[in-house]
């Protein structure tokens, strides 16, 4: 027993560091993403989809969008951190026009008026603060917009939040959420742009093709915090409701856990799917060949007459007519010094039992 516990202390110590690099691996503290659950992430969004009983999948890939049906499927992108190319915007284009609803949130970001430039839409994000000294929650930097009570989007969605976020130029869009008459547009210095004051559109909608695009002017609005305020989450949820699936587009974030761009790599490649696969058989098998031996060689009890488990037969000398039991205690005691003598004495007496050697009078 004494031989085994630091064993199993090391098994133990092995799984929880292997629990450790998964966790760590597969979780990210970034803004936005749908890995992280704390205040700033969007695990939120998943969770949403829950509540409204529609199924939700985060995707790495535009490929994503050729897999799924349009019709019924909502995509949501938020704040991406790098530019669509053309291939990309194509297939999201292809998507929407197909049926299919793109959810854009972005707040101070390029990437986000790119790619509805790309898909023909007309929206686009000004990228400027708005502040509200009236109408607010906490501060004047999280305006709070009343909602046109007119838009199935918003049935039940008496307000709608933002947290230092900006405006849409609608360019011919609908607007569904706008701020009260009171906010103000300010510059990167925090002064107020020109002397024109509200209402400034928050959200919007457009048709395109066969599908929408709906425009949210500030993506922390969607973060697990912000989900907090019951106009955010009842505005999602509507939103995610009129769909069977919801798939979160972060094809284009740099804030991606390894574990999940690992994961994302062997979904896109068949043969790495089959490379792993056999990989993982040849491990268990290996393993499981190793542990039957070693159970086979594992004494039952601390009086067993078969040697210790982990110790081969090199252990002691090859036993025969000629080999005494003093020889047999001397090898013992210099192999193991850590053995008391009348364990050593027993298990010599053993060895010579199994040998076939018949018992000498010491």
């Amino acid at each position: 027993m004494p031989d085994v516990v630091p064993e199993r202390l090391l098994a133990v110590f092995g799984v929880c560091v292997v629990v450790a690099v998964v966790v760590s691996a597969g979780t990210t503290s970034a803004a936005f993403s749908p890995f992280n659950g704390n205040w700033e992430g969007a695990s939120g969004l998943q969770a949403v989809a829950a509540e409204a009983d529609v199924e939700s999948d985060v995707t790495l890939t535009t490929d994503a969008y050729d897999s799924v049906r349009p019709l019924g499927t909502v995509a949501v992108v938020v704040s991406p951190d790098r530019r669509y190319t053309d291939a990309e915007a194509v297939a999201v284009e292809r998507f929407v026009r197909r049926g299919g609803t793109l959810l854009v949130a972005e707040d101070f970001g390029p990437h986000s008026n790119a790619l509805l430039a790309s898909l023909g839409a007309r929206s686009r994000v000004d990228g400027r603060l708005v502040t509200d000294d009236a109408v607010y929650y906490r501060s004047p930097t999280m305006p709070v917009a009343r909602p046109d009570a007119a838009s199935r989007l918003l049935v039940g969605v008496d307000t709608f939040t933002l947290n230092h976020g900006t405006y849409v130029r609608p360019n011919g869009a609908s607007v569904l959420v706008a701020s009260s008459d009171y906010a103000v547009v300010r510059n990167d210095a925090g002064n107020p742009v020109g002397t024109s004051l509200g209402p400034y559109p928050f959200v919007t909608v457009e048709p395109l093709g066969d599908g929408s695009v709906v425009v949210v002017s500030d993506s922390s609005a969607l973060i697990n915090a912000m989900l907090d305020r019951p106009g955010n989450a009842a505005f999602v949820e509507n939103v995610f409701a009129r769909h069977d699936r919801v798939l979160l587009d972060y094809s284009h974030s740099v804030h991606v856990p390894p574990l999940e761009q690992a994961l994302a790599v062997v979904a896109s490649a068949p043969h790495l799917q089959a490379g792993l696969g056999v990989v993982t058989l040849l491990v268990v098998g290996l393993v499981a060949t190793r542990v039957g031996r070693r159970s086979r060689g594992r004494p039952t009890d601390a009086t067993s007459t078969s040697p210790p488990s982990g110790h081969g037969t090199g252990d002691v000398p090859h036993t025969h007519a000629g080999v005494d039991h003093e020889t047999l205690v001397s090898h013992l005691r210099a192999t193991h010094p850590e053995w008391d003598p009348e364990r050593t004495d027993r298990l010599a007496r053993a060895v010579r039992a199994l040998s076939g050697t018949a018992p000498d009078d010491d």
